[in-house]
């Protein structure tokens, strides 16, 4: 089983079920988010978006309100800190993340040797991305599975 029919048969939902809901979702929003990236834009460049401007672009820029509480806190002790809690052995999970020019600014993970040597690239941008639990979180998780080979 893998971990999409876990999920459908937990939640006793179908495949179809699922990509209706999705498909909903994202036609109910698009109206939305078109409005509220063109007002994001115009209120920090003073301009319309750009065909390629997303959540990627605006990412460390529309949080810079809140950025001061995630500031004090350390995304990858706490996150490695949820993997301890959780039971698994974080010791096999090295982390590169020293800021280097051109370094690509979201995570990748690279299984050298599974389940002994995990390696995370990461690299700091803004105190509320840095510590965005879904990509961060749900890398190592993926790591982590791997060490347990049960993906």
């Amino acid at each position: 089983m893998n971990p999409l029919q876990g999920y459908l048969d937990s939640e006793n939902i179908s495949y179809q079920s699922l990509t209706n809901l999705i498909e909903y979702m994202a036609n109910y929003t698009k109206k939305l988010f078109g409005e509220k990236i063109i007002e994001l834009s115009n209120a920090i460049f003073g301009k319309n978006p750009e065909y390629f401007d997303d959540f990627y672009y605006f990412r460390n820029r529309i949080f810079e309100d809140i950025s001061e509480k995630f500031a004090r806190v350390n995304p990858i002790s706490t996150v490695m800190k949820t993997m301890k809690d959780l039971s698994f052995d974080i010791t096999k999970i090295s982390y590169d993340i020293e800021d280097r020019k051109n370094k690509y600014p979201s995570p990748i993970c690279f299984f050298i040797e599974i389940p002994s040597n995990i390696r995370i690239l990461y690299k700091q941008e803004s105190p509320y991305f840095d510590f965005q639990g879904m990509p961060f979180m749900n890398l190592v998780m993926r790591c982590m599975l791997q060490q347990l080979d049960l993906t």
